[in-house]
């Protein structure tokens, strides 16, 4: 490839994307947007308690432990490549003349790929590391089948938040509903063949989010162009707001993967799969929280934009609400019911857990405030305000976490992360409230620090 030469993919579509995307932003449109959002959110989240649900049920407490520490793996190299291209992707991708968005959104498809190879190769460090260590058999197979799994959901998670930002809903939810079909029919074949194991788990997961990205390939609209000097000068244009992003989520996110670490040292698998079936049940309030926050992510930039700061606010205060009410709700489901719940779910086998339940719903609460607060801050691009509020949630989960495990048990982790998130989240809304206060002159234009 020649340095100005460009490969173009469905160029033809340009006009139905520009027709979609005027529609999307009437109030109908969005809202509509939005909800298709949440569905989608739904639908894979529905995949994610699902297999929590049938491992708890049928598999060794020990490699439910293991599939959770080997997801929580993937969701950290997910989170990184999200701030370094997705993110970036979603707040610049409208404030880019139209004639050079095709060529934009196929860079940042290369970074992504690029991204993908670097975390294959460390995972392939990481499962030598394993062999030479001894560690157990299960641990390597999960790791090996990691190489592939991980690059697959990464590239499969960067296309899901691209068709957010054009909003290609239907699109978006027809590959996830497609995917909880095909992964709920091997998750049974697994379960009742006594071949479900945390390898073969992740192998599944490889398989559906692997057809997912190929069938996005073929039924995309999205319009791109591939050339070297776009790619080379859209990545440092990204990297200026996506440093900070990163800097802020490989602090932010370092406790989600270091928690379930610290547990299986200091308790063993056993505890950590009664981590992972609380954090299953619990995790569907972030059919809530994870439908909206992508949504958020895509549309306040755009508000910003359009509208200006107060329009933002406005938005940002409405789904603020949203999330007391709903999550705040489940909440109060959780404290009155959280022990039947756990013993129609898990057959019995972690019952005991009930409270550790509850407490992990008011994680969920608080950290949904977190996310409309660090959205603003993306909104205005103002990563780099989230790093303090990162690094002070990271400091007390950790400390709090390893105070408390010892005394407390297992349910001291949780203990330690609503400590945590709570002291992180008021931080992360002070920031962004100073950042307000200092725009004396707000405008639609954003300056990447």
């Amino acid at each position: 490839m020649t340095t100005n030469a460009t490969l173009s993919i469905d160029a033809a579509n340009v006009e139905t994307s520009t027709q979609r995307e005027m529609n999307a932003s009437s109030p109908r449109g969005t809202a509509r947007a939005g909800a298709m959002s949440v569905a989608d959110q739904a639908v894979i989240s529905a995949a994610s308690f699902l297999t929590t649900v049938i491992m708890g049920r049928y598999a060794a407490p020990e490699q439910l432990g293991i599939y959770y520490i080997a997801f929580q793996t993937i969701v950290f190299a997910r989170q990184i490549q999200s701030r370094l291209v997705s993110a970036p992707y979603s707040v610049n991708c409208f404030r880019r003349p139209a004639e050079e968005r095709s060529s934009y959104a196929g860079s940042t498809l290369i970074h992504q790929l690029i991204i993908s190879l670097v975390a294959a190769v460390l995972l392939i460090a990481n499962w030598w590391g394993h062999i030479a260590s001894a560690a157990p058999q299960p641990f390597i197979d999960a790791v090996l089948i990691l190489i592939i799994a991980c690059p697959l959901m990464m590239l499969h998670d960067h296309l899901r938040q691209t068709m957010f930002v054009h909003r290609q809903m239907k699109l978006t939810l027809s590959l996830s509903t497609g995917m909880l079909l095909a992964h709920a029919l091997v998750m049974g074949v697994l379960a009742t063949t006594g071949q479900l194991t945390a390898s073969t788990v992740i192998g599944a997961l490889a398989a559906t989010h692997g057809i997912a990205c190929a069938i996005w390939y073929f039924g995309s609209s999205n319009a791109m162009e591939f050339g070297v000097k776009s790619i080379k000068s859209d990545w440092w244009r990204n990297w200026t707001f996506g440093k900070w992003a990163l800097v802020s989520k490989l602090i932010g996110e370092c406790s989600p993967f270091v928690v379930p670490l610290i547990v299986t040292a200091q308790l063993g698998a056993k505890e950590t799969a009664v981590f992972a079936a609380c954090g299953g049940l619990v995790g569907t309030a972030n059919v809530f929280v994870g439908g909206i926050g992508r949504f958020l992510n895509a549309n306040a930039p755009r508000v910003y934009t359009d509208r200006g700061v107060w329009a933002m606010c406005s938005l940002l205060l409405r789904t603020a609400g949203m999330f007391l009410l709903v999550i705040g709700s489940m909440n109060v489901v959780l404290f009155f019911f959280a022990e039947p719940i756990l013993s129609v779910i898990y057959d019995g086998k972690y019952d005991a857990a009930a409270n550790m339940v509850f407490v992990m719903s008011l994680m969920v609460l608080i950290a949904s405030i977190s996310v409309v607060a660090g959205s603003g801050l993306w909104a205005v691009s103002k990563p780099r305000a989230n790093v303090p509020a990162d690094v002070v949630t990271t400091l007390m989960i950790i400390g709090s976490v390893a105070a408390l495990l010892p005394v407390y048990g297992v349910i001291g982790a949780a203990y330690g992360m609503v400590i945590g998130i709570a002291i992180g989240t008021a931080v992360r809304v002070a920031s962004f409230l100073f950042i307000l206060q200092a725009m004396d002159h707000p405008t639609v234009e954003a300056v990447n620090e």
